[in-house]
């Protein structure tokens, strides 16, 4: 038996506990990580599942959800730019309802993004309960990597035993502070001097977080905890599309969870001894 939608669900509500309780027993505020949370449901995956449905159309797909993360996260770096070419903050916890509403506002978007009715017919693109319950194993693999491998050898705050200080966390700290004033970001330690650096992340962390009191956690632990998540969904849902089968989805995502190509634990850097 196939089920639509809630294997979706179940696998969001999966990978939010999952990263709740890997950042807040680490350091993290918990009312910090639930607006971060809500941010990232509301803001980046909802407006982004919406897009996706837009444009793709036919019937509502397991890797819909793959491509929503991405397509949200482009939406929130859109965001970023327009506030700032009119000189207004613009917060993805609003913006990313709006757009989700104005799409499903137009009827001819609706009947895109809900997909079809003839629903007698299996989706071509759903996958079975097991295939959705092995990919929240593999996220509470990943999210269990991130928790010792990282998160808890990086709290949200320099403290005594802060096993990875580094002058590079504060240069990333200040150069989300930099993209949050600036459209032309500058180095952030020397005013006037150009910026020779990549940005990009920068930009979406200032944009996601806010009021940027909590840059530090949300540049070095809970943006790149959620790019973890977001990474391995998309690439369930390429694993899926180049296969042709779910299958195929499910082992592109145990790949990267698993084998770790990019192993999220090797960004420990090993204590220097002086």
């Amino acid at each position: 038996m196939r089920y639509r939608g809630l294997g979706e669900v179940g696998l969001l509500l999966v990978s939010g506990a999952a990263l709740l309780l890997a950042l807040t027993r680490t350091g993290s505020d918990a009312g910090m990580t639930l607006w971060w949370l809500a941010v990232v449901l509301v803001g980046v995956l909802a407006p982004g599942w919406v897009a996706v449905r837009a444009i793709r159309a036919g019937r509502v797909a397991a890797t819909d959800l793959g491509w929503a993360g991405p397509t949200g996260l482009v939406l929130a770096l859109l965001t970023w730019l327009l506030a700032h070419l009119v000189g207004q903050r613009l917060p993805t916890l609003v913006v990313g309802p709006l757009v989700a509403a104005a799409l499903l506002a137009v009827p001819a978007t609706r009947r895109r993004v809900l997909g079809r009715d003839d629903t007698a017919d299996e989706p071509a693109g759903s996958w079975p309960a097991a295939a959705w319950a092995t990919l929240a194993v593999l996220v509470l693999v990943a999210v269990r990597w991130l928790w010792v491998g990282g998160l808890a050898l990086m709290p949200p705050r320099p403290t005594a035993t802060y096993e990875l200080w580094n002058p590079d966390v504060l240069y990333q700290t200040a150069l989300t502070g930099e993209l949050r004033r600036e459209l032309v970001p500058g180095y952030p330690m020397v005013d006037g001097e150009p910026l020779g650096y990549h940005w990009f992340f920068h930009a979406l962390a200032a944009q996601l977080s806010g009021t940027g009191v909590d840059d530090l956690d949300v540049a070095t632990r809970l943006l790149p905890a959620t790019l973890v998540v977001i990474l391995l969904l998309l690439a369930a849902a390429v694993g899926h599309q180049v296969t042709g089968h779910w299958s195929g989805g499910v082992g592109a995502a145990a790949a990267l969870a698993v084998v770790r190509p990019i192993a999220v634990d090797t960004w420990v850097q090993p204590p220097i001894n002086a």
